[in-house]
């Protein structure tokens, strides 16, 4: 049985049967959610022989800014995090 991971966009061939995925889960108010605070926003299915049966959504933003906090800052550098969103795998 093959199994992969990969990141996936709305543009991608996959979408459509990974929404169905989403839904089964009743996770769509996380993977639609946008903050003006997300640096970045990445998702990956979980495929078993090219089928979605999992996803992860995470984004990236400065630490602690989703709570309104000042930027934290380390060696002169400000500190980032990557936030899981939405987690999901069917049973």
């Amino acid at each position: 049985m093959k199994k992969t991971i990969v990141e996936v966009t709305e543009e991608s061939r996959l979408w459509k049967q990974l929404w169905t995925v989403i839904e089964q889960l009743e996770q769509q108010p996380y993977i639609e959610v946008q903050a003006g605070h997300f640096r970045s926003s990445h998702m990956f299915a979980a495929l078993v022989e090219g089928r979605p049966v999992g996803f992860l959504r995470f984004v990236v933003q400065r630490l602690g800014e989703d709570e309104g906090r000042p930027p934290i800052v380390f060696r002169d550098e400000v500190l980032y995090e990557a936030k899981i969103i939405a987690f999901g795998v069917l049973p």
